[in-house]
């Protein structure tokens, strides 16, 4: 396996695995393919350079990260847009290796932190806290329908 900076011709390949990963639990959703291109095409935005794919032998895609880049209190931040691997490769360290990938970039880069929203799932909360993460005390995601 191999990880290299995403491109934009990497976007529907990493549409069809966001669409897998949803249609499982936690989130047993139908993602569409043309809305999930549309939604990764949204978050990749353009010339982005801090956004992950894993490949495979053949150069397959895996899984992606997709991360833009913030400013707070600290300095920049990176928040984490959306992280997907596919369903087939699992529990075979391609998400951790991303996300190991991404950490030393984003330390080599300047970045001082990164913050990303996960549905609360213990297999998911699990994952982000042993990568470092941990829950926020005093945050909330709040959505509302329109």
């Amino acid at each position: 396996m191999k990880i290299e900076l995403m491109k934009e011709n990497d976007i529907q390949a990493c549409s069809v695995i966001l669409q897998k990963a949803y249609e499982q639990a936690p989130y047993n959703e139908v993602f569409e393919l043309g809305v999930a291109e549309g939604h990764i095409k949204s978050k990749y935005g353009s010339e982005n350079k801090n956004s992950f794919v894993a490949l495979d032998d053949e150069n397959e895609i895996l899984g992606f990260i997709i991360v833009s880049e913030d400013v707070w209190v600290g300095g920049k931040q990176a928040v984490i847009e959306e992280f997907a691997v596919d369903s087939i490769v699992q529990h075979q360290g391609v998400g951790r290796s991303l996300m190991e990938h991404t950490r030393n970039h984003l330390k080599e880069n300047g970045f001082v932190s990164m913050v990303l929203w996960a549905t609360k799932d213990k297999r998911l909360v699990d994952f982000y806290t042993q990568q470092g993460f941990s829950v926020s005390e005093n945050s909330v995601v709040m959505f509302g329908k329109l």
